[in-house]
């Protein structure tokens, strides 16, 4: 009997803890059920959700489509393609070019394109208002005979043909030297033919008649010899052999076309001065900008 009243307290005690872990754990389990109901219940209404928003877009594109009543032959990731679309191509290339369309804009290509585009409609905007500030000017693109011979005598070296001859070669150093020769006064001829005898590579090229390289010679006579001029990895020295005038009936359009280009520059430009006049436009040049 003693040794059951020695036990007692020992097997009692061990009941009541493990009696109160059973409690304790029952406890956490129920907390853990709890937690993931409540996760699933969560999930569950996130889904749903999510399935309403694509129900909703789903009605939102057949409403659209409905309404605007195109025919739509196919869809690639949700996106319709519509019959009016293919222009007679077949609709499995359409298909194949949404759908690198897509990756393109998946792989950010369209961000290179953004700069362009911008650039492209700023060039069509500034276009369309110039076409509607010079759409009243005809009248005044009438040019006067006045102003014909006025723009003739004042640009004359762009009116003018000349013979020229030129001498090319690959060497630039070598290149150097023909204008040296050049300007001391040697013929073109005499100088291709040395360097040919000799066993250098130069070409002889004769200009008839040209205002290929008026900006060239502008100002100045016959006899004038260019500086080293480099075309396509090669280098060419030009001597001006002769020069005449083109008659003005011969550049009386040419003129004309010239000065009613001038006249819608200076429209445009009149125009901008009387914007920024109105509306206080405050314009600052950086310094050392052109």
């Amino acid at each position: 009997m003693q040794i059951h009243r020695l036990n007692f307290p020992f097997v009692y005690k061990s009941t009541i803890m493990i009696f109160l872990g059973e409690k304790t754990m029952k406890k956490r389990i129920t907390s853990l059920v709890v937690i993931f109901i409540s996760i699933i219940a969560i999930i569950g209404c996130e889904t749903k959700k999510e399935q309403e928003k694509k129900t909703s877009m789903e009605r939102h594109t057949t409403s659209t489509e409905e309404t605007s009543g195109m025919k739509v032959v196919a869809r690639v990731n949700g996106k319709p393609i519509y019959e009016e679309e293919l222009h007679g191509r077949p609709l499995e290339e359409v298909i194949d070019e949404e759908i690198l369309y897509q990756e393109g804009l998946r792989r950010g290509l369209d961000k290179q394109f953004e700069k362009r585009i911008e650039n492209f409609k700023r060039k069509l905007i500034v276009d369309e208002l110039k076409r509607e500030i010079l759409k009243d000017l005809s009248e005044d693109y009438k040019i006067s005979e006045e102003e014909i011979k006025s723009y003739y005598e004042k640009n004359r070296d762009k009116f003018r043909l000349m013979q020229l001859k030129g001498i090319m070669t690959s060497d630039k150093s070598l290149a150097e030297e023909i204008r040296k020769r050049l300007l001391e006064g040697e013929e073109p001829e005499q100088i291709a033919s040395d360097y040919s005898k000799s066993g250098k590579e130069v070409i002889l090229r004769d200009y008839r008649w040209t205002n290929r390289y008026n900006k060239l010679f502008e100002g100045k006579g016959v006899g004038a010899v260019s500086d080293v001029i480099e075309q396509h990895n090669r280098f060419i020295v030009i001597k001006l052999m002769d020069q005449k005038e083109v008659p003005i009936d011969q550049v009386r359009q040419t003129i004309i076309r010239e000065l009613i280009a001038e006249k819608r520059k200076n429209a445009v430009k009149e125009y901008a001065e009387k914007l920024k006049k109105e509306n206080n436009i405050q314009v600052e040049i950086v310094e050392g900008s052109k």
